[in-house]
């Protein structure tokens, strides 16, 4: 809200209406001595205002009115008229001006008698006036006061507006005066503004109440807010917030407010934290040290959002703004309300929360029934206990509960006609994140020993009960256990018969009266994740509300709303419409003022004097890309400058989510090539982990990429050929057709001699690991180069993938060589086409012949695979014959007394299983008949197609049905009794439903024929019926054993000694033989399925035959073309495109095979450094498009008169020629620091591959130089980033094996591959996720292995309190300040005693430039810096880290007020994508990425 300057209304006066007989004393005499006018009679016009003649209101006058309070020096004020059942609300006085001595009438003006002349007020059409009898005496116009309401056309602007609305309620009453001031011919008007009590509420209770605009306009206006004269504010309600919030100078605590339970001694501001908090617990210590009921005061009782006013006459009203509501000033109305009940503490992180908290739970506990306590705080706990239960009646305490065993008399709660048993307890209870949970537990045993804590976890409910529970001080538990534990709130009940046996489990949190609630880290309860855990505190029985947050405000102010909620602060915690309009800027006075009661904070630039923390140095170091990743960011870069628009984009389109997608991507591509989802998908969805790694992924990329262009760019070339013959029938097109007959050979015999050159290596691998394998007892198999290509086909066969999707890069090539072969026998069989036409048939003969012996070459392939599958199958079927040994003999036994029934069923079952065995042989062989008939019968190609597809079908059916019936005699012969009942009921079941079917299909009589395809359909499903039929056949209802039940019945019978000898003795034989007989059986039908995969294999070799048959025919077919002249135009179009797409891949392919290369060689000799031009050795060089590399004098000499490449004669361009150096393990950058082991040698910031943006110039020994930095040697080849802050760590770790850090990122890949690096480097660490967040603060801080602990930016920033750790790594720069704000605040706070470092690793030329500029413009921006620090000031240029340094900072600790003032702006929501930034900052990214492009091409 912004106020407008005050100044005195400039009134338009008409004194010409004082010389009159009313007002001139001489007029009057001269009135009485004249003749008396005749009287009109009066009407009912003449009570309303006049309006004012015309003359007067068509006066050219302008007036400006600013604001209404007015005056100042009048030596006389006239009182206001008292008047019963109205109320004086507001009065002011304006300056009317000074009277003219002489009236118009010639007379001199009495200035006594004016005073006193009967004015009244008007309001008419904006204009106020002041009228005398009927007419004018003075008028103004009413220009708005302020612009709360700026923009909304139907609401008041000034008091008057304001009440002329309300003006037929006549509640509103406006009474107006004139006074002199002293000695002075100066006269003000008094305006006294009256309400009637009528107007008025009286209640405090607004909720539910509807919101009157008219009100509210009168209510902003009559009672302007106070705070808008003394104190400013902005559009950003959160700095406004924090700007307020800043505690005044409270009188030092009494010294009672030290607990003596509470080792660490309280700091001033902690004292005062605590006994504020007291406060809003009604509580203050006596001198004594004894916590005593404090009565509220009026405007502690107030509800929120409500607040108290002074008037006139010493009265005082209550307002509330946001419904427009005025109430009595009455006690009796403020008795009603609920005392304070708690509130949010939220003070910086790192100030001693949790301390005060633990003083807070020490002074204030709950007195247990039964004591000697004062009647004021009894009664206030059954009051605040009341006002959030509802209707309670007298609660035991937790011990009488515990101890005794009748629980029938607890305490109970009625609500909605459901009674909830509590337990009054005198617990707090603290709701924490996980990942703090163990941290509070151990303050509490570190701090306050003599509290009795508990944690409660997932099961807790197994282990203890809720009176057990209330019996403890403190119960600690974790958002996701009240996201479980809301399950069990309330249970649907419905009407039983019976009496419920097992009573489901109520949650103890619902079951105790809890004195306190304290949520930790209470930002969090936003979330999505914790919703349910929001949910579940509102339902928490409690006295005291507690919210603990040093970031309250974590993403928009809207994080404040939830709290409310849980404060229970009404009306606005049940309303969105209120909140929209407190969080809204023509209410922030109101929405300070009314936090500012709930509210405590202290910021670390409001206690520095008290805390002497040691300075917290930031650090940012300037590092750059490895050629590899270099490359690979600049393909995304030029691809998302392809996919968006960034002078398009508008917050109404698409376009800025796509500029956030890309953004996002950029960033995670600074940190690792796959952290993200769409860079994993770019790179195959592989886990990569090392560069080289990547490399290998990019190269194959690209030749991917190069092949399809290559490929397309023939075929479009043929379609022009093709085409212009159409046109010219003569051998003018020869040539073209012979050109690209030469090109695809060239291709054709590249993709043969790198397949069998791949094979070949395959081999010989294999052949250097058989020595090494063999000594580990394991063998290889040793294949020759034509058993490997077997290989590569099966492999080919079972993916189904082309070339420019098969991943094994043998495969691929074999696969490339094929469609090459296609693309030559496609332009032969077109080019003998062309001689068809010109009538050339010796010509046109010998081309066909080429066409099909490359046709033939195509297929040879798939018949050597066809060939290959056949053999095998031969020799399976060859090897085994189905014949009488595997026939199952009778039982040479008949008689017994059990024994004949057992021998009854063997008989039954011998006698299927050898009628099975016939159809097995039957099907087998007509099954290996069909697949062994060769490739090709007579007749036409498309006829072999058809029957080939005729066969498919087939064997398919063949194969099902034999497959089915290898698993019946399975369950024949090894299954159980249940398994063939199963079978034989549902063989039943579908033999019935098969008769149903023929019922109804009989009933149907048709008379049309059916067609051929109809007969064909019919004649598969016959064959099918047929297999199905004749293993059905064997399935009856007297199927009722198997062969393995059977030879346990016989077992039995041997086993059982009260069956005769001789009957137990034929037992046993039988019981022997059939036992043999069973695993010569089982062994049987196994070695069957085992031909299966053959069979099936043989089948798809055939398949894949004629599939690629027809692909063949389908490639020669006519090209279609309504008009050849346009199509042949398109052509050309596209070949142009195409051939510029494959030079750029071209070039790029030969850059990353060149990068590979050099990475592949450990050492580089002097004769690999010497540059070609010159022959001299060089550090700093230039590399080519093609990935030759020269000096950097050299070449840019070179390419001033040469626009190729001096190596290999390729074309080249300044614009993509990349610096390179040729020596160091980063060897990437060329530049050099003048840094050594002690430090800079100069304060000048330095620059290199690892040099910092920013260097202090007076560090202590822990600040570590670049260059030794450099100089560690560490296992690398994950990334520039990831190496740096390892290679950073390891040299910390050396110097100082003591050493504890912390590494912080939004990206959880990003955590997992540098845990591998540090676990690869012998770096011990820990990371909070899983099992280990139990432990893992602990062992971070006991265990001197541990030196590194990995903590998730966003998720994991918050409540840690980690003093041991002296150094902070930023993996990558945080846009949201409140990020980065909790981060260093893990280690900067209360405790520490040691200097501590923040290292921000950026990289040079990228979009973390951009980042870090908006975070530190962000800062100075809330902090108040100039107006330099905008967009439109920030040269992009000098944004460059490779030319600009940052200004030193002396510490950087972040200040938590100003981070979160600006956390709303720059992310104000998380999503999967990360922070989303605003338009105008993505805009700034893009436009400083563009510039600092441009800069790196100008040479």
């Amino acid at each position: 809200m912004s106020i407008a300057t005050s100044h005195s209304p400039t009134w338009t006066v008409y004194p010409q209406l004082l010389a009159n007989s009313n007002t001139c004393d001489q007029c009057r005499l001269m009135q009485e001595s004249a003749p008396l006018p005749r009287i009109r009679k009066n009407t009912e016009n003449d009570t309303l205002p006049q309006p004012p003649p015309k003359r007067r209101l068509l006066k050219g006058e302008t007036i400006t009115v600013n604001d209404c309070s007015y005056a100042d020096g009048c030596s006389a004020k006239r009182p206001a008229p008292e008047r019963k059942d109205w109320i004086l609300a507001r009065q002011w006085q304006e300056s009317l001006g000074q009277l003219p001595p002489i009236l118009a009438c010639g007379h001199p003006t009495n200035m006594d008698s004016v005073s006193s002349l009967p004015i009244s007020f008007s309001y008419l059409e904006g204009t106020v006036m002041i009228m005398l009898d009927a007419d004018i005496l003075a008028m103004r116009r009413d220009d708005p006061q302020d612009s709360t309401w700026t923009g909304a056309d139907d609401r008041a602007r000034t008091v008057f507006e304001a009440i002329q609305a309300l003006k037929h309620t006549r509640l509103i009453d406006v009474n107006v005066s004139l006074s002199r001031q002293t000695l002075s011919s100066t006269f003000l008007i008094h305006f006294h503004i009256f309400l009637h009590q009528n107007l008025f509420v009286k209640t405090l209770n607004s909720k539910g109440i509807s919101i009157d605009l008219k009100m509210q306009d009168l209510v902003q206006f009559v009672f302007p807010p106070i705070s808008t004269v003394t104190q400013s504010f902005t559009t950003n309600a959160i700095k406004d917030l924090y700007t307020h919030l800043r505690p005044a100078a409270i009188v030092e605590p009494p010294r009672g407010i030290q607990p003596e339970l509470l080792i660490p001694q309280l700091l001033p501001f902690q004292r005062k934290s605590v006994a504020w908090c007291l406060q809003r617990e009604c509580g203050i210590v006596n001198e004594a040290g004894k916590v005593e009921y404090k009565e509220p005061t009026v405007t502690e009782k107030l509800p929120f959002s409500w607040e108290q006013v002074s008037l006139p006459q010493d009265n005082t009203l209550f307002i509330n703004r946001l419904c427009g509501l005025i109430c009595p000033a009455d006690r009796e109305i403020v008795a009603e309300e609920s005392e304070p009940r708690g509130g949010i503490l939220a003070e910086e992180m790192g100030l001693g929360k949790t301390v005060e908290m633990l003083a807070l739970i020490l002074l204030n506990r709950r007195k247990p029934v039964g004591d000697d306590v004062s009647s004021e705080t009894d009664a206030l706990e059954r009051r605040l206990s009341a006002a959030h239960l509802g209707n309670l009646s007298p609660a035991r305490s937790a011990m009488e509960v515990e101890n005794d065993e009748d629980s029938t008399q607890e305490e109970v709660l009625v609500s909605d006609s459901k009674e909830i048993t509590l337990i009054t307890s005198g617990a707090t209870l603290i709701v924490t994140p996980v990942s703090i949970l163990h941290q509070w537990a151990n303050e509490i045993e570190n701090h306050a020993p003599s509290l009795r804590a508990y944690i409660y976890v997932e099961d807790s409910h197994t282990r203890i009960t809720a009176a057990e529970l209330a019996a403890y001080d403190i119960v600690l538990t974790t958002y996701p256990v009240l996201s479980r534990e809301i399950n069990f709130v309330s249970h649907y009940e419905r009407s039983r018969r019976y009496e419920r046996q097992y009573k489901p489990r109520k949650s103890a949190f619902i079951s105790i009266d809890w004195w306190r609630v304290c949520l930790d880290e209470a930002q969090m309860v936003e979330g999505t994740s914790v919703s349910q855990a929001a949910a579940m505190t509102l339902l928490i029985p409690r006295v005291m509300s507690w919210a603990i947050s040093g970031t309250p405000i974590r993403r928009s102010i809207e994080d404040l709303h939830s709290l409310l909620k849980f404060l229970d602060q009404e009306p606005v915690a049940s309303s969105k419409r209120l909140w929209k309009l407190l969080s809204s800027p023509n209410f922030r006075p109101t929405f300070v003022s009314s936090y500012q009661r709930i509210m405590h904070r202290y910021a670390k630039r409001d206690v520095a004097h008290e805390l002497a923390l040691p300075p917290q140095i930031r650090l940012v170091y300037g590092i750059s890309f490895t050629e590899i990743e270099r490359a690979n960011y600049n393909e995304i870069w030029e691809q998302c400058l392809t996919e968006c628009n960034v002078d398009n984009a508008d917050p109404d389109n698409n376009e800025t989510e796509n500029l956030q997608k890309w953004f996002m991507r950029l960033r995670q591509t600074c940190c690792h090539p796959q952290i993200g989802a769409r860079n994993r998908d770019a790179l195959g969805k592989t886990n990569l982990r090392t560069i080289d790694e990547v490399l290998g992924i990019m190269i194959q990329q690209v030749g991917t990429q190069l092949y399809t262009r290559e490929r397309a760019y023939q075929l479009v070339k043929t379609k022009r050929a093709v085409l212009n013959t159409r046109i010219y029938k003569d051998l003018t097109e020869l040539p073209l057709f012979t050109q690209i007959e030469r090109d695809i050979e060239r291709h054709v015999e590249f993709w043969k001699e790198r397949y069998s050159a791949l094979v070949a290596k395959r081999a010989q691998d294999r052949a250097l690991k058989a020595p090494e394998a063999s000594e580990k007892g394991k063998e290889i198999k040793l294949k020759s180069a034509e058993e490997i290509e077997g290989e590569d086909e099966d492999i080919m066969m079972a993916s189904g993938k082309t070339g420019q999707t098969a991943d094994d890069v043998v495969v691929a090539s074999m696969h490339r060589h094929r469609e090459w072969l296609e693309q030559l026998h496609r332009v032969l069989f077109f080019t003998a086409g062309f001689y068809h036409d010109l009538d050339m048939e010796a010509e046109e003969a010998r081309f066909y012949e080429r066409a099909e012996a490359v046709r033939q070459q195509v297929l040879a392939r798939h018949e050597k695979s066809f060939n290959r599958h056949l053999q095998s199958v031969q020799n399976v079927v060859g090897n085994m014959v189905l014949d009488d040994k595997y026939v199952i003999p009778p039982s040479g036994f008949t008689g017994g007394i059990v024994m004949s029934r057992h021998l009854e069923q063997l008989q039954f079952i011998t006698r299927l299983l050898n009628q099975q065995l016939e159809v097995l042989a039957k099907w087998r062989q007509d099954l290996v008949e069909k697949l062994t008939q060769p490739l090709m019968q007579d007749g036409e190609e498309g006829e072999q197609y058809q029957y080939s597809i005729d066969l498919q079908h087939t064997l398919e059916s063949y194969l099902h049905f034999y497959g089915r019936m290898l698993l019946f005699r399975k369950d024949l012969v090894s299954g159980t009794e249940e398994g063939i009942a199963q079978l034989v009921a549902n063989v039943k079941s579908q033999r019935e439903r098969a008769e149903m079917v023929k019922r109804r299909e009989n009933r149907i009589r048709t008379f049309s024929r059916k067609k051929e395809a109809e007969k064909k359909k019919e004649k598969e499903e016959n064959l099918d019926t047929r297999l199905e039929n004749e293993m059905n056949d064997m399935i009856t209802e007297d199927l009722v054993s198997t062969l393995r039940s059977v030879r346990n019945n016989i077992k039995s019978v041997a086993t059982d000694d009260s069956r005769p000898e001789a009957e137990r003795n034929m037992a046993e034989i039988e019981a022997r033989r059939l036992k043999e007989e069973h695993n010569h059986q089982i062994k049987l039908t196994m070695d069957l399925e085992r031909e299966i995969p053959d069979f099936r294999a043989l089948t798809a070799s055939r398949t894949v035959y004629y599939r690629q048959l027809q692909a063949i025919s389908d490639t020669v077919r006519d090209i279609e073309s309504m008009d050849p002249e346009e199509d042949i135009g398109d052509c050309l179009e596209e070949e142009a495109k195409l051939q510029a797409e494959i030079v750029r891949l071209v070039s790029k392919q030969r850059y990353l095979e060149h990068i590979s290369e050099d990475s592949s060689k450990e050492a580089q000799s002097d004769e690999d450094r010497l540059c070609l031009i010159c022959r001299s050795t060089y550090e700093l060089g230039l590399m080519t498009e093609c990935g030759h590399v020269f000096c950097e004098l050299c070449l840019l000499e070179w390419t001033k008169d040469h626009s190729k490449c001096p190596s290999c004669n390729s074309q080249i361009s300044r614009r993509r020629l990349k610096r390179v150096t040729m020596s160091g393990p980063l060897a990437t950058l060329a530049e050099s620091s003048s840094t050594d082991a002690k430090g800079p040698t100069s304060s000048k910031p330095a620059s290199g591959p690892s040099d910092a943006i920013h260097v202090r110039s007076q560090t202590s020994h822990m600040l570590l130089i670049p260059e030794t930095i450099r100089r560690m040697c560490i296992q690398d080849g994950y990334g520039s980033k990831i190496d740096n802050i390892v290679r950073h760590i390891a040299y910390l770790v050396r110097e100082d094996p003591t050493i504890k850090c912390l590494v912080f990122s939004q990206w959880s890949n990003l955590l997992r591959l540098l845990g591998i690096s540090l676990s690869n480097n012998w770096i011990g660490h820990v990371k909070l996720d899983g099992s280990s967040i139990k432990t893992a603060v602990k062992q971070f801080n006991e265990d001197q292995d541990k030196h590194v602990f990995m903590l998730h930016a966003k998720s994991q920033s918050a409540g840690l309190t980690l003093l041991s750790a002296t150094h902070i790594f930023i993996c990558e720069p945080l846009v949201n300040p409140v990020l980065q704000a909790q981060a260093v605040s893990r280690v900067h706070r209360i405790g520490q005693k040691k200097e501590t470092f923040v290292h921000y690793y950026l990289i040079k030329d990228t979009v973390e430039i951009p980042c870090y500029n908006l975070f530190e413009r962000n800062l100075a921006t809330a902090a108040g810096a100039s107006a330099h620090n905008s967009h439109e000031d920030i040269d992009p240029g000098k944004a460059s880290s490779s030319s600009s340094a940052y200004p030193a900072k002396e510490s950087a600790g972040l200040d938590a007020d100003v981070a979160t003032t600006t956390a709303s702006e720059v992310a104000r929501a998380q999503n999967r994508n990360g922070e989303l930034v605003k338009l105008e900052d993505l805009k700034y990214c893009f436009q400083v990425q563009k510039q600092m492009n441009q800069e790196g091409t100008r040479l």
